[in-house]
């Protein structure tokens, strides 16, 4: 049964969420790539646009297994997609999405050297 408290927790974390990716999209449009090329620049675009309605949706994966530890999802038990396997769905497909999240579900992507989301994201 949901608590009171457990609704407020999801609120909150879904405000701190949408704070963040709101200063992600901010930086990344701010930091323009000057040597990219016309098609690069066009895709880089539609990326940050994506990440924009992800934020927007404001629908975010839920860590129903750690209580009271802040812990990624690259896909809950819900089949909420995080920011990035959401692009990553968006242009690879679902089967990338669903090799991250056979091999590890909660790993932070700035913290992985992973040769399949380095070869997705160049």
């Amino acid at each position: 049964m949901e608590t009171l408290k457990t609704r407020l927790f999801f609120h909150s974390e879904n405000y701190r969420l949408k704070s963040h990716f709101l200063r992600i999209e901010q930086k990344l449009r701010r930091n323009q790539k000057e040597n990219l090329s016309s098609i690069q620049s066009e895709n880089r675009q539609k990326k940050f646009n994506r990440i924009s309605r992800y934020r927007q949706q404001g629908k975010f994966p839920m860590n129903t297994d750690h209580p009271n530890q802040m812990m990624p999802y690259f896909r809950d038990k819900f089949g909420t997609l995080c920011a990035v396997a959401d692009l990553v769905d968006q242009t690879a497909g679902p089967d990338i999405v669903n090799y991250f999240v056979a091999k590890d579900n909660n790993f932070l992507v700035n913290e992985t050297n992973d040769l399949v989301l380095n070869k997705w994201s160049d």
